[in-house]
C-alpha cells in the first residue's frame, strides 16, 4: 500500500459534468485497487450523488445543470474549495487539480502556501478553451500563472501536450490517456523535500451510472 496520500481538486465529478469527471473517476477507481490513499473536493449540485467507496467532500459552487457550468459558478467553487481545502491540506502529500481551470487555480494556491507537489491533468478546454479562435487573454494570463506552480503537467494526448508545452519550461509534462495503463513515474522537487512516486494510471471502467435517489 503507498503511504502517501492524495488530494484531488475537481469542479466535476459524477453524476454531474462530461469527461474530465469520469476520467478522474476511472483514475480513482484504479488507484484504489492499487491500495491508493486519497480524497476528493468536487461541486455540490441538485443531483443526488453516488454512493462510493472512497471519500468525497462536496462545496457548493452554485452549479444548476448536469453537463454545463459557468464562469461564476467556477470562480465560487474556487474560493469555496480552496477555504475548505486550507482546513485540510495538512497529511496530503500530494494536490491533483484535474483541469487545470478552476481546479488548477486552487492547487496552485496550496503549492505556495504549503509547498505541497501539485499535478494538473488537462483534459482539452482547459488548455485551447475550446473555442474557434484560441484562449481568451484572460485565460492564458490564468494558464500560466496556474502552470508556475506546478510540478508535473499531464495531458491526455501527445497533441494537447505539444499545444501546451511551449509556455511550461519549468516543470515536467507527461501523457497521462484514459483507458490504458501507461509506465509513467513523477518527480516531485519540492523546496523542503523531493519525493519519487508511482505515478497514478488509469485503465477502462466499467459503464458506471450515478444518481441514486
Amino acid at each position: 500500500m503507498n503511504s502517501g496520500k492524495i488530494l484531488f481538486i475537481s469542479h466535476e465529478f459524477p453524476p454531474i459534468g462530461g469527461g474530465a469527471g469520469r476520467n478522474l473517476l476511472i483514475l480513482c477507481e484504479e488507484l484504489q485497487k492499487r491500495g491508493y490513499r486519497f480524497e476528493i473536493v468536487t461541486q455540490k449540485s441538485n443531483i443526488p450523488v453516488c454512493d462510493y467507496t472512497f471519500k468525497v467532500h462536496y462545496v457548493n459552487g452554485y452549479r444548476r445543470k448536469t453537463f454545463e457550468t459557468s464562469f461564476l459558478s467556477m470562480i465560487v467553487f474556487s474560493i469555496k474549495s480552496l477555504l475548505f481545502v486550507f482546513f485540510r491540506t495538512r497529511g496530503f502529500s500530494i494536490v491533483f487539480s484535474n483541469m487545470a481551470i478552476p481546479a488548477g487555480i486552487t492547487g496552485a494556491l496550496v503549492r505556495i502556501f504549503y509547498n505541497v507537489p501539485h499535478i494538473i491533468w488537462h483534459h482539452g478546454s482547459d488548455v485551447h478553451g475550446g473555442r474557434k479562435h484560441g484562449t481568451s487573454l484572460l485565460q492564458r494570463i490564468i494558464l500560466r500563472a496556474v502552470w508556475r506552480y506546478s510540478d508535473v503537467n499531464c495531458f491526455v494526448s501527445e497533441g494537447l501536450r505539444n499545444a501546451a508545452s511551449f509556455h511550461i519550461k519549468h516543470a515536467e509534462t507527461q501523457i497521462l490517456p484514459i483507458g490504458v495503463k501507461p509506465d509513467l513515474q513523477f518527480q516531485f522537487q519540492s523546496k523542503k523535500k523531493s519525493t519519487d512516486r508511482e505515478a497514478p494510471t488509469a485503465t477502462k471502467s466499467r459503464d458506471r451510472r450515478c444518481g441514486k435517489s
